[in-house]
């Protein structure tokens, strides 16, 4: 299989339209096209560029890894997951997470504050 084959299968696996992709690694969809047309190749900066877009590895995209070898798609990932790797592409993730723990915290010293309330039935 050709990395124009690769990229097509994985683009339309995960639900891709060629402009989507293309808007996303920044080049015109038509650049898409033709690298599935096996007309042009990738240059190893487009390479990895399309291997991070299209959640693989960019040893797949090039036909020395197995299919076993991609890494988890968009749609293997759960609401959650997605949002935090969207936070982590907006650099935003270590806000995120100092604002999360900071929530626990809370929930946890309430919950300590009414587990320590002694139980009125068992004071004689």
């Amino acid at each position: 299989m050709t990395v124009g084959q690769r990229l097509k299968q994985r683009r339309k696996a995960m639900g891709l339209t060629q402009t989507t992709l293309a808007k996303t690694i920044s080049v015109g969809q038509d650049q898409i096209a033709r690298w599935e047309g096996g007309v042009y190749t990738p240059s190893r900066g487009q390479i990895v560029a399309l291997a991070r877009a299209l959640g693989c590895t960019t040893d797949w995209l090039l036909g020395v890894a197995g299919e076993g070898e991609t890494r988890l798609t968009g749609s293997a990932l759960s609401p959650d997951e997605r949002r935090l790797i969207e936070l982590y592409r907006a650099g935003q993730l270590p806000t995120s997470i100092q604002q999360l723990l900071l929530r626990l915290n809370r929930q946890n010293a309430k919950e300590t504050l009414i587990e320590d309330v002694p139980d009125e039935s068992n004071i004689s």
